[in-house]
């Protein structure tokens, strides 16, 4: 007699997706092809395979020579002469050129093909890596690569493609696993797209953020202690614990295990963290290191929020902002950064300078406590407002500073143009393909099945990593696998589908 099983709606069926392979996987090709061999257009359309479409056989083409050219390169062994050493950095030289040349070439022989096109199929259909592996590549993983030839990234088409995706999101039909899910889940899912996701991530992120600013405008100041005859324990610490602390460790310490390389984000989340750590099982109090630590982490992650990918200008038109953000950030980069660098011993020890003589300074005039009224907030602490002035003067400063920097160094900002070019060229074309390259960053990131934001992930880590990897220590692969897609899809379906349903239906026209 067979087992009692659970079935839902929501769930996936027992049985695995289904895999097809219309196409070979894509190592096995690019090692067979002969030593300094560009695959073209023509060979690949003329290739042996019955189910794939005109723009799939492009795909697969032009992801081998991506590739190729995005392949790491392995060290330079050590050479007996620098001349040896000048020959092999030229071999690879050359290599990269012809790999570049191939590319155009590719794509403007797919351009001149009378064969029906479907942009669409030829950045984001799948191919698997290797035959017997679940790892899938697609030409839209490699488009934010700056060994890609500038020029494959700046053809209009591939950027409307791109800017459809971000809309409207990326096609299922593109996938190397067919879905098994109801038509209803599907459209559900189908809901959220990346641009959608970017936009519940940093609901999600300025809530964390207003949790760090509420603690530090109104800290736990007052610690209770118990009295010595209460408990055998002498004097002991009452900790007290609200949802805003808990909200707090929670958020930071699930960046933190998001994305563990990434800073300054990372490092923000990271002080916050020991800000608690270190104080546990007490809460960070004013006039104290781990309260210091608390103010950085709320200054990093207020400037850091308009130069990541959560930022708020990403709910604008990408081709329209991000030129102008990247211009903003290469100004910091080459140039703030450096003469801040210069300055730091001078500024550092000025600082130090002028801690040490205003040390003995009352910089807060307290009320009687007869002054307070429920209608009226207790007082900030002064390190609160010492740093919300530097903050305030700080992004006075920067705001001048890029201002100044855009009408010196750009001209063309103020000055209409001659000619008609793209959105994206509007400052410079080379700053507008690094801001291409951060759109698609942000395309790939937020176009993730299942995306859940870097602060709720250790809720993921939980419910569903944890569990999957005490199956897969069992031996029980296939159900380790199903268990994982079962239960992420659930968790993203309860907790990140309706707020991409409640956006979509809020801001319908807007998102149109």
């Amino acid at each position: 007699m067979d087992a009692p099983t659970e079935s839902s709606s929501l769930l996936p069926r027992a049985e695995l997706p289904e895999i097809h392979h219309p196409l070979p996987a894509l190592m096995p090709y690019v090692r067979g092809l002969p030593q300094d061999h560009h695959p073209s257009f023509q060979e690949i359309k003329f290739l042996s395979l019955p189910e794939a479409s005109a723009s799939a056989r492009a795909a697969f083409g032009l992801l081998a020579l991506l590739y190729l050219i995005c392949e790491p390169e392995e060290p330079l062994p050590r050479f007996a002469t620098p001349w040896d050493e000048w020959q092999e950095l030229e071999r690879r030289q050359t290599r990269h050129a012809n790999l570049e040349a191939a590319v155009l070439r590719y794509w403007q022989e797919f351009e001149q093909d009378e064969a029906e096109k479907d942009l669409e199929e030829l950045l984001w259909t799948e191919f698997l890596l290797e035959g017997d592996s679940d790892k899938v590549l697609r030409v839209a993983d490699y488009l934010a690569n700056p060994l890609v030839p500038s020029a494959l990234l700046t053809q209009a088409s591939i950027e409307l493609a791109l800017l459809r995706a971000w809309e409207q999101g990326v096609p299922t039909r593109c996938r190397v696993v067919e879905t098994t899910e109801p038509p209803i889940l599907q459209r559900y899912d189908s809901i959220t797209t990346p641009r959608i996701a970017h936009a519940i991530a940093l609901g999600i992120q300025l809530f964390y953020m207003y949790q760090i600013a509420h603690y530090v405008l109104w800290p736990n100041i007052i610690t209770i202690y118990k009295a010595p005859g209460d408990t055998d324990d002498g004097d002991e610490i009452d900790y007290i614990s609200n949802p805003r602390e808990v909200f707090i460790v929670i958020f930071s310490l699930s960046d933190l295990l998001a994305r563990p390389y990434r800073r300054p984000q990372s490092f923000a989340s990271l002080l916050a963290f020991l800000s608690f750590l270190l104080s546990f099982p007490d809460t960070p109090k004013p006039r104290t290191t781990p309260f210091s630590f608390l103010l950085l982490s709320l200054i990093l992650h207020t400037f850091n929020l308009h130069f990541s990918l959560l930022s708020p200008t990403l709910l604008l038109s990408p081709s329209w902002i991000l030129p102008l953000v990247t211009l903003y950030r290469l100004l910091i980069v080459r140039v703030l950064r450096p003469a801040f660098y210069f300055c730091l011993p001078a500024i550092l020890g000025a600082a130090i300078l002028l801690s040490t003589s205003l040390d003995d300074i009352n910089l807060i005039v307290r009320a009687p406590l007869n002054t307070i009224s429920m209608f009226s907030l207790a007082s900030a602490p002064e390190e609160t407002r010492l740093t919300s002035l530097i903050i305030l003067g700080l992004a006075v400063a920067m705001m001048l500073y890029l201002i100044h920097g855009v009408a010196t160094l750009f001209p063309i900002v103020i000055a209409p143009p001659r000619r008609p070019i793209s959105p994206w060229d509007a400052y410079d074309r080379e700053i507008g393909i690094v801001a291409r390259r951060t759109f698609v960053t942000a395309l790939l990131r937020y176009s993730e099945p299942y995306f859940f934001p870097a602060t709720i992930r250790l809720m993921v880590l939980v419910c569903v990593s944890l569990p999957a990897s005490i199956i897969r220590l069992t031996g029980k692969t296939e159900m380790a696998l199903r268990v994982r897609e079962g239960v992420k899809s659930l968790l993203w379906r309860a907790l990140i589908g309706p707020a991409g349903v409640l956006i979509s239906l809020i801001f319908w026209r807007w998102w149109r």
